[in-house]
């Protein structure tokens, strides 16, 4: 009985122990999430209609791209798309590498707190590795952005990824014609 109840703390410890009150992002989980909605828009091609009701009033509406929101060329959009891209198909696969390794470390966890001397810890520390991979990457592509954009324009940019502001604002919404 008593091991289940072990599994049992260790996985909702691992689901709740984060700090509730903490809702900003970090940087990279911030970028990661920044080039998914960049990703997403670029593929997005849902129809919007000509008309939205605001206010109870049938309106025009345009189309909001997500180069618009950022405020950016579409020379420097074409370029933050290719490197998004490029960034979240690293990030697929440092994911998918550690997709098994989640569970064994769990259970490596378990098997150290209920005193077996077996408890290794090998697939935490890979997955510490995969993380620091992650966290690589996006400075890498975070690097590659501000070569690209210079100093300036990527600071107006970073500001806006760091801002906690929705980022559905990058997905294409209608937006009423003045």
């Amino acid at each position: 009985m008593l091991p289940r109840m072990v599994v049992f703390l260790v996985f909702a410890g691992a689901a709740f122990g984060q700090d509730a009150t903490a809702t900003a992002l970090s940087t990279p989980d911030s970028y990661e999430l920044f080039f998914q909605r960049v990703v997403s828009a670029s593929r997005s091609e849902a129809p919007v209609s000509d008309q939205v009701l605001i206010n109870g009033e049938r309106v025009a509406a345009t189309r909001v791209s997500a180069r618009e929101v950022l405020g950016l060329t579409d020379a420097e959009m074409a370029k933050l798309t290719e490197i998004a891209s490029e960034c979240t198909g690293r990030l697929a696969s440092i994911r998918q590498a550690g997709a098994g390794l989640t569970m064994a470390a769990r259970l490596e966890r378990i098997a150290r707190e209920i005193g077996e001397p077996d408890g290794t810890t090998q697939a935490e520390q890979r997955l510490a590795e995969l993380e620091i991979q992650r966290r690589e990457a996006i400075a890498e592509d975070m690097q590659k952005l501000k070569d690209s954009f210079g100093e300036d324009r990527f600071q107006a940019l970073d500001d806006q990824v760091r801002s906690g502001k929705n980022p559905a604002a990058l997905l294409d919404v209608p937006k009423a014609k003045k």
